[in-house]
Order: C-alpha cells, then sequence, then structure tokens
C-alpha cells in the first residue's frame, strides 16, 4: 500500500467515525447488513447530483455485498432507493438516493 492509501485510508476512517450514521444497506435481492454512512442533502440544483435527495458516504470495504442502483439505504425508520453510485478512488463510495 503506498503512502498516498495509507493517508486515503486513514482519513476515511475519521470522517465516518466522526459524521457517520448506523444505516442498513439492503441490496437488490439481497439481505440487509448494518454500514455507517455519512448522510448529506446535496444543494439545490447541485449539478454532480441531479434530481438525488440526499447523499450517503461509506468506506467500500465495510459494504458486505457491493452498494448497486436500486440497493435500499435505511435511517431510523426511513428508506431510500440507490439510483447512482460512485467510487472517489480513495476507497469511498457515494451513493444518490431518492426517497421511498
Amino acid at each position: 500500500m503506498s503512502d498516498f492509501d495509507d493517508i486515503a485510508e486513514g482519513m476515511n476512517d475519521a470522517i465516518l467515525g466522526t459524521f457517520g450514521d448506523a444505516c442498513t444497506y439492503t441490496p437488490p435481492g439481497g439481505v440487509a447488513f448494518a454500514v455507517d454512512l455519512v448522510l448529506e442533502k446535496p444543494m439545490e440544483g447541485d449539478p454532480d447530483y441531479p434530481g438525488a435527495f440526499m447523499r450517503a458516504s461509506g468506506i467500500l470495504a465495510d459494504f458486505t455485498t457491493a452498494p448497486a442502483t436500486g440497493g435500499l439505504v435505511t435511517v431510523g425508520s426511513d428508506s431510500y432507493v440507490v439510483f447512482q453510485v460512485n467510487e472517489d478512488g480513495t476507497g469511498l463510495v457515494i451513493l444518490s438516493l431518492k426517497q421511498r
């Protein structure tokens, strides 16, 4: 692992440890599992996330099944449908969510 990879991993862990919320991810046709995600409401008209109600970022390696379009993210009693999945190249995955 390179120095950059070590730094990125430490940064990702720190962000999730500070801002992460306990969530449940259910892959399409799969079994739900717990994962910590940073939840973020995009600004209105955000050109990078058109139509997103919310974004959820997490460490890709924490997903027991890779996140996919059509998966569900549940936070408390609220569920959201994943409509876009992006990896950032540092080990994070960013899920664009719509209200269910």
